[in-house]
């Protein structure tokens, strides 16, 4: 734990600072639950990166009719004795268990999780800009970044988009500059494990070239600026 965690800079943070400061404040100000994509995106991470305590943090949730008073007290119950889990559907918990075992059948990537450091956390104050910075990673193995995504589109061009669009290049800027922190030294090679969330769950590996990182960084030092 960290009693700064909540003011220090993430990697999402920053990205809301780049639409515009008034968002990143009001995100700050205002936080929102998390969407069932979230939701799904978390029990699939705490699935294939922490396994043995997946079934300690994900909960199915009963097939119930809420506008029945049964039903309502079904579901009642079952949210007192899960409190603080993440919930799903019954299909969104199959469907993240199947993408879970995709991961980790996929040779490549369960070779890289093989070993690796699992769920990661660091915090630092960052003499540059003078302000608390976060980062969580999914992974470390040997000098390389490993970070977990659900996608819609595993293909090339397809997680090339994704990438683009929700800005991972920032993401990973930030989690560079914690890795030269924490490790002295700029990690060897960033990778992402992409998973598509829906069936046949295709899963590839991709190396993010060094020139998106430090286009993200660019925009990462906009960030803090603000």
């Amino acid at each position: 734990g960290d009693d700064c965690s909540a003011s220090a800079l993430s990697a999402s943070g920053a990205q809301k600072s780049l639409r515009s400061p008034g968002h990143y404040r009001y995100a700050q100000d205002n936080p929102t639950e998390p969407t069932a994509a979230m939701l799904f995106g978390s029990a699939c991470h705490e699935g294939v990166l922490e396994p043995t305590t997946f079934a300690e943090r994900v909960a199915c949730a009963p097939a119930v009719d809420k506008r029945t008073k049964d039903g309502k007290a079904e579901w009642a119950d079952f949210k007192y004795l899960n409190d603080g889990k993440i919930m799903l559907a019954p299909d969104d918990f199959e469907r993240a268990q199947n993408c879970i075992n995709a991961v980790l059948a996929h040779p490549a990537a369960s070779a890289l999780l093989d070993g690796a450091l699992r769920e990661v956390s660091i915090f630092w104050d960052c003499e540059r800009w003078g302000i608390r910075r976060k980062a969580r990673w999914d992974a470390w193995k040997n000098g390389v970044l490993i970070d977990l995504k659900t996608c819609a589109d595993a293909s090339p061009s397809g997680f090339a988009r994704d990438a683009a669009k929700f800005l991972y290049h920032v993401q990973a800027a930030q989690y560079v500059e914690a890795h030269r922190v924490r490790r002295g030294m700029e990690p060897e090679d960033w990778l992402f494990i992409a998973v598509e969330s829906e069936p046949p769950h295709a899963v590839a590996v991709y190396s993010l070239p060094w020139p998106a990182i430090e286009a993200g960084a660019a925009l990462l030092d906009v960030a803090c600026e603000r």
